[in-house]
Parts: structure tokens; sequence; C-alpha cells
């Protein structure tokens, strides 16, 4: 819950409401004009046919199309403050100070809208709100951590006395005493521990419905992606699910090591029995099955396909073997020293990285895989996912800097040369990618969509992605003297804004993986 997932979740029955009240009363308007005009009776239908499934493709725009939230940028200067710049701001006097001495490593911006940004001052938590820049909102003193409820109406506090506190942007009341950890919090809910019990109970300080879940908490607990479950191993090492609306708690099975839920609601997962012999089974919201002994780790899983990777150990060497559900274990490589990480891409395709730092790619079909491809090697980064298949980068030098790869359909285009390894960003739709090129302290960035690499801008030190026509970024930046200037790109060039900048906070997006 410390990385804010811009998902925009919007609260959809309020949008369709207000889109069917807004396409009723344009057709009504519409329907009123179009009879006072004199047509022929069909033309007059047909105009009408044509006017009702436009207004039905707007609703559908209004409800589901993904909009870009443009979020200002917090930094730090060299001297130490914090300030806030707006996305449409062009000169340094647009600047706000927010606080003096302060990182901007405790600022967290809110889900889906601009208009709102926690961070401290001291111990103390504050609330920027861009209606009103001239002051800012102090919500509580010696704060613990805080979280914005999914939808942004409510923020999530718990403080050093132990007291769970809610700010629904009026007051903050507190809801709770004697809580010692907040393990989750979604649009309408807040999962937390309390004198050594779990409970989960409503946001809003107007319903009191705190209910129980364990008193038996082990570890690994979370809500499901929805909301609707939260998932859990006790103090017995028994897998449980908690149903939320129905408050009914389900052990799935016993003597659990981990476990691996990758859908909405966490309702099917595959779970490891741990023992002398580590067990996989899947569970398919009914009852389990077993999948595969004496294993050594899982590598990778897909619920969608009902898919699992996981290794063996013999004499340090490990094997790799793909798995479906109902289906015999396939062997996919043998003898390796190591396996740095492994990805299932759309249930079709293996990419991996060895303990020698090779990329490879395997095939899958029904039940049947190809023969291990080799993509690159030298590769001392990650696999970066995008629309399409990974992105990586081969022939490392003692810089960091290589050759980028995207790879699709078991084939690898290079991109690029001079490229970083670790420097590289997935836009939030995953057909672009933003990387650093001859980087060493500052490098020129570069975005590429595969077929052209376009150059942003040269000497950037770091940036802050928040979409494809906005970006943040510091320039010229002296190692000896800790500054640089501050940029914002909007769409075509890059403008300076602000001198002396050390350090901008992270960025909100995150690219969600498929």
């Amino acid at each position: 819950m410390a990385e804010v997932e811009v998902k925009n979740k919007k609260n959809d029955k309020s949008k369709l409401s207000s889109a069917l009240k807004k396409a009723n009363n344009g057709f009504v308007n519409f329907i009123r004009n179009l009879k006072k005009v004199k047509l022929n009776s069909n033309v007059k239908y047909g105009i009408g046919i044509l006017v009702g499934i436009a207004l039905i493709l707007l609703i559908f725009d209004i409800i589901f199309k993904d909009k870009n939230v443009n979020y200002p940028i917090v930094f730090n200067t060299s001297e130490g403050d914090m300030y806030l710049l707006d996305s449409k701001s062009k000169k340094e006097a647009d600047a706000i100070k927010l606080a003096v001495g302060e990182s901007v490593s405790n600022v967290l911006y809110a889900n889906n809208s601009d208009r709102y940004i926690l961070f401290k001052k001291g111990n103390d938590l504050y609330l920027f709100d861009k209606k009103d820049e001239s002051e800012t909102v102090k919500l509580i003193e010696n704060v613990k951590t805080y979280y914005f409820s999914d939808d942004d109406k409510y923020i999530v506090i718990l403080d050093n006395n132990d007291n769970l506190n809610v700010y629904n942007y009026k007051n903050c009341t507190k809801i709770e005493s004697d809580v010692s950890e907040i393990l989750g919090v979604t649009e309408d809910k807040v999962l937390f521990e309390k004198d050594s019990v779990i409970y989960v109970r409503s946001i809003n300080p107007k319903k009191d419905d705190r209910e129980k879940i364990t008193a038996e908490y082990g570890y690994y607990m979370q809500f499901s992606e929805n909301g609707k479950n939260i998932v859990y191993i006790n103090k017995e090492n028994n897998l449980m699910v908690y149903n939320v609306s129905k408050k009914k708690d389900n052990k799935i099975a016993t003597n659990i090591k981990n476990y691996y839920c990758d859908n909405e609601s966490c309702d099917r997962m595959f779970y490891v029995e741990s023992g002398d012999v580590r067990v996989v089974h899947y569970y398919d919201g009914k009852k389990s099955t077993k999948v595969a002994d004496g294993i050594y780790a899982v590598l990778a899983t897909d619920l969608e396909h009902k898919q699992i990777v996981y290794s063996t150990v013999n004499d340090g060497k490990y094997t790799i073997y793909y798995h479906t559900v109902g289906k015999k274990a396939i062997k996919v490589e043998d003898n390796l020293t190591a396996i740095r990480t492994l990805k299932i891409f759309d249930g079709k395709e293996l990419y991996y990285i060895t303990g020698k730092n090779e990329v490879k790619y395997v095939k899958i079909s029904g039940d049947k895989v190809s023969k291990p491809k080799s993509l690159g090697t030298g590769v001392t980064g990650f696999l970066y996912q995008y629309n399409d298949g990974f992105a990586f980068v081969s022939d490392v030098d003692s810089k960091s800097n290589g050759t980028l790869f995207l790879a699709r359909n078991g084939k690898a285009k290079k991109i690029d040369n001079s490229v970083n390894s670790s420097l590289i960003t997935v836009n939030k739709d995953g057909n672009k990618i933003y990387y650093f090129k001859d980087y060493d302290v500052v490098g020129s960035l570069y975005v590429t969509s595969g077929s052209k690499n376009k150059k942003i801008d040269e000497n950037v030190y770091t940036f802050s992605y928040i979409n494809d026509d906005l970006l943040y970024y510091i320039k010229d930046y002296s190692g000896d003297k800790g500054r640089g200037d501050l940029f914002i790109y909007n769409k075509r060039k890059g403008t300076r804004v602000k001198e002396g900048v050390s350090r901008i906070a992270n960025s909100p997006i995150k690219y969600k993986v498929k």
C-alpha cells in the first residue's frame, strides 16, 4: 500500500448516472427540435436512430475513457526546502513553498486527482489543496502512516499514539484506538491490527461496523484487488480467505508456506504446502487440486490460464518446469546455476534470465513448449513488461549501459545502444518506453514506441513520468553542488522552471501489468 497506483477508480455508479442524465436531456431536446423540422417521417426516424447510437457511444466514453491526471511536481531545493509546481507553471515564481527542511520521500499523491497532496512537516501531517493554495491544512500531529482511500474521498491516518483517524476534508475523526498497524485500505474499508487482533471496518466514521477477522494472524495478509476478500496465512499456517460482505472466514488448506493470487477477487490461487517435500496445489474457489511435489520455488503464475512455472534443485543445479493444471509437467530447461527472474506473457510465452545473465524465450503451444531460445547475454537489469512483450538491456558495461532490445513473439529487436539497464520506465498504457542513453550521473532522455526513438533532452539527471504529454526532469545536475535545473516537458519541448533543485518526488504513476 506504500506505492500509489493510478487506476482511475472513479465511482462508476455516479458516473453512469451523470452520463445517462446528460444523454437523456440531450436526446429529449433533440427530439423536440426535430419535430419542428419539416422532414419525411422515415428520414426523421433514421436521424433519431443515428443520434441514439452517438449518445450511447458518448456514455461509454464518459464512463470508460482513461483520462490523464496532470499531477504537479513536488521537489527539494539544494537548501533543503520543499516546493510544489503545477503542471501549467512556466516560471520560477509560480513555485509554492510547502515546508522547510523536509524530504519529498514523505509525499503522497491522491489516486485519481491532481487536487490533493499529503506531506509531512516534522512529525505532523499536512494536506495541500489545489483549490486553496494559500494555506495548507494540518491534519494531525505525530503521524505514523497515511493513505488515501481508493476513490480519494477519505484519508486514513495512524498516529504515533496508536489512534486510527479518518479525514473527510472537513473533520479529522478518531475511529479506533490501540491500533498497531494499517494492513490495507480500499475504497470503503480499512484493515488493521488492534491488540494483536485483525479487524476490518468501514472508513466512514459514521459506520461503526468493526468486524473481527482473526486473533491468529501469521503473515501475508492482503485485500483482493476488488476488496471483496481478505487472504492470509494464520499462526497455525492455515491458508484463510475472509469474505468481507458475508463476514465469513474460510479455511482453504493447512500447513502452508506461501500462496499466489493474481486474479481480481483472489477466489482462485496456487499455494505451496510446506514440509520435507514442498507440494504446490491449485484452488479453484471450491476445491484444491495437487499440481506437483518436490518443487524448490514458484517462479511465476497465471491464474487466468491456470499456469504455473516452478523450479526443482539437485546438487546445486536448477530445473525449470511449466505446468498447466490438470496436465503433465513439462521440463523447460535444466542444469542452470540460477534463475534470476521468469515471466509468463499472455499465457503463451515464457521469458527468463539465467544465472549467467542470459535472456531466454520459450513458446507455449498447448501441452508443449519450444526449445529455449537465447535473446541476449550480459543482461544485468530486469525484464520490463510492455504491451507486446518485454524490454531488456544486454551487453551491459561497467557503467550499467548496454543495448536496448524489445522482445516480441520470440524475436528481439534492437532499439538503441548505450542504454542504462536500470533507468527504464514503461508508460502507463504499456506502449512506450522511456530510457537514458550514455548515462553517467547525467545522460540523454529518450522515448520509443519500438519503431522510432525520440530524444527528449540531454544532460538529464532524473525524471518523473506523469503521462506522455507531461514529464518533469532535472537537467545540468552538478554532483559537487548537489543541484540542477527543473524542467517541465509538455508535449513537444522542455521548459526550465526552477534552478537549484536537488530532488523530485517519485511519480505516482505505475504501469499496471496486464
